[in-house]
C-alpha cells in the first residue's frame, strides 16, 4: 500500500498479503509514518476495519482506496489519508 496525503505526498509503503490481518498492515503503517497502530482508524467503503480483520475478508484487492485517519489528542487534529494499492499480488 501506498499511503498520500491530500496533497500528494507519500507517506509510507506498505505490503500486505490477502490473509494478513489488519494489524500488520497497521504496524507497518507505524514503521513508516510513526503513528501507532491505537491511534489509527483504516476505513474500507463505509466499514472501520479492525485489527483483527483479515483483508481478504473484507474484499479488500489490489487498487482499492481505504482511508486512514490518524487521531490525536488535540481537537481538531485528525488527518486522513488515502491508501491506494492495498495488496501485493
Amino acid at each position: 500500500m501506498t499511503a498520500v496525503d491530500w496533497g500528494g505526498e507519500t507517506k509510507a509503503d506498505i505490503v500486505v498479503r490477502p490473509c494478513d490481518t489488519v494489524r500488520v498492515g497497521m504496524e507497518q503503517i507505524q514503521d513508516q509514518i510513526g503513528v501507532a497502530p491505537r491511534l489509527q482508524r483504516l476505513v474500507f467503503g463505509e466499514r472501520r476495519c479492525e485489527e483483527e480483520d483479515i483483508w481478504s475478508e473484507l474484499g479488500v484487492h489490489q487498487n482499492v482506496q481505504l482511508q486512514l485517519t490518524v487521531i490525536t489528542d488535540e481537537v481538531g487534529a485528525n488527518y486522513t489519508y488515502h491508501i491506494v494499492d492495498a495488496l501485493a499480488d
